[in-house]
């Protein structure tokens, strides 16, 4: 699936993971990782995560959220969430 996620005008697919490379600003990563969370996604992964953009927004994502833990992959440009 591609396309812009801030004007994407239908919701995500359903799936049990979503893997997400694309825009490196704070709004686009934020609203991607929000729809996975609101689609109840077992698994978010992220790439290029060590970009302070990247890393600030998926922070931002989870703050009031305990339904998943947030890694970051030692050595790596790759973060990822798993719901508990």
């Amino acid at each position: 699936l591609r396309g812009n996620s801030i004007r994407y005008d239908c919701p995500f697919p359903k799936c049990e993971g979503y893997y997400f490379d694309g825009e490196h600003d704070w709004g686009h990563v934020f609203i991607e990782s929000t729809r996975a969370v609101v689609n109840d996604a077992k698994i978010i992964i992220w790439h290029d995560a060590d970009i302070e953009q990247v890393d600030c927004a998926i922070i931002d994502s989870f703050i009031d959220n305990n339904d998943y833990q947030l890694y970051r992959v030692t050595g790596t440009r790759i973060a990822y969430a798993i719901r508990l």
